[in-house]
């Protein structure tokens, strides 16, 4: 039997185990779910940044193709050299419902897309519009370039330092247009009316 000062005592029993994690179980664990969750971060960024890319080439097609079933349009036809057509592009339902915020056309990024239209001229017998690409990173560039839909495709247009117009195609995500520091180009198509 315990006397009062043995169940005082400071000392216990070293056989009974104790029950809770250490502080270095503690932090170990963490480390491990901090790891776990680092990883599917990273994975989940790179799979929703390959989607943007996807969908900011297949938007750019939908606009490209759209223009041309609309330029019977008024709106569109009168459009004098370099007005913007986005409202009638929104008023149409051609961008696709999630880049369309109030009254612009937004990428994937939230940067805004401009969309303008020009008239025939001597070195295209058929209407054109550019599209307009702004903020892209290097590595956006570099992949969306490469893959922008060909059907009518006339060239990328890098309006600064040096205002180059590219042509040859397919589009080289090495050559200058991404390696560039300007980080915005405009897609210049030309308009099928038929």
């Amino acid at each position: 039997m315990m006397t009062d000062s043995q169940s005082n005592s400071p000392y216990r029993s070293v056989n009974k185990q104790s029950k809770a994690f250490s502080l270095i179980e503690l932090a170990i664990i963490l480390g491990i779910v901090g790891l776990v969750v680092g990883g599917i971060w990273i994975g989940a960024s790179a799979v929703i940044e390959k989607r943007r890319i996807n969908e900011t080439i297949q938007a750019i097609g939908v606009i490209s193709d759209g223009v041309g079933r609309l330029y019977t349009n008024s709106a569109i036809e009168g459009a004098a050299n370099g007005t913007s057509i986005v409202s009638v592009l929104i008023d149409a339902k051609i961008p696709p419902a999630d880049w369309v915020v109030g009254s612009q056309i937004v990428d994937p990024w939230g940067n805004a897309v401009v969309i303008r239209s020009t008239g025939a001229d001597v070195s295209s017998p058929l209407p054109r519009i550019y599209i307009e690409l702004q903020n892209l990173t290097v590595s956006r560039c570099m992949q969306i370039l490469p893959k922008l839909p060909s059907k009518n495709l006339l060239g990328v247009w890098v309006p600064s330092p040096s205002s180059v117009f590219y042509t040859t195609f397919p589009l080289d995500p090495n050559g200058p247009i991404c390696s560039t520091t300007q980080s915005r180009f405009s897609i210049n198509y030309s308009v099928d009316k038929n």
